[in-house]
Order: C-alpha cells, then sequence, then structure tokens
C-alpha cells in the first residue's frame, strides 16, 4: 500500500473488511484483507483502531491455527506463511509496553 493517497486506500481495505465480516472467513487471503485493513487505519493516523484491528486479525489466525492438528503444519500456518508471520510480529510489537505510541507500519 503506497503512502500517496492513503484515504482512498483505507476506503478499499474498509470495503474489503466489511465484506469478509459480513461472509465470516474465506479460505483464501482473509489474512491479508485484515492486515491490509490495519495498515491502511495505521496510514491515515487511526492508532487504536489499527491496534484493534490488527489484534482481531491475530486472534483470528490463532483460531484457524487451532484447527490445524498436524503441530507442524500448524507451525508453517503461523510462521512460514508471510502474511500470518506479519501480523503475529506487528501484534506482538503494537502491543509490546515498550511499544512506540505510534507503531510503524511497512
Amino acid at each position: 500500500m503506497g503512502r500517496r493517497d492513503a484515504p482512498a486506500a483505507l476506503l478499499a481495505a474498509a470495503e474489503a473488511q466489511r465484506e469478509l465480516d459480513l461472509l465470516g472467513e474465506i479460505e483464501e487471503g482473509e489474512s491479508s484483507v485484515r492486515l491490509t485493513h490495519a495498515e491502511a487505519l495505521l496510514q491515515n493516523g487511526l492508532d487504536v483502531e489499527a491496534r484493534a484491528a490488527l489484534e482481531s486479525a491475530r486472534e483470528r489466525i490463532q483460531a484457524r491455527a487451532a484447527r490445524i492438528e498436524e503441530p507442524a503444519w500448524r507451525e508453517r500456518f503461523l510462521h512460514d506463511v508471510p502474511v500470518n508471520a506479519r501480523i503475529l510480529s506487528l501484534a506482538a510489537q503494537w502491543s509490546s509496553p515498550e511499544a512506540p505510541k505510534k507503531p510503524v507500519a511497512a
């Protein structure tokens, strides 16, 4: 997501998130929608909302991972899928007591 048109990016990301919310879940791309929405919120200065969206994304990843019975596959899902690993990493950074007041998105 570029920084040139953050408001338009937020509109698109929010619409994708609304559609995902209506569907409940999707097989492919769910984590990308959630991460993009959180980062768009952050780019627009909506830090509290960005943190909440990221926490929701982390919870969904954890819930989806819990359904994977094979431990090795579960670990791969959490740490080898780049978007999932990024969500987990950002969530840990943003929720840390040492986290900056304004989280940094990539």
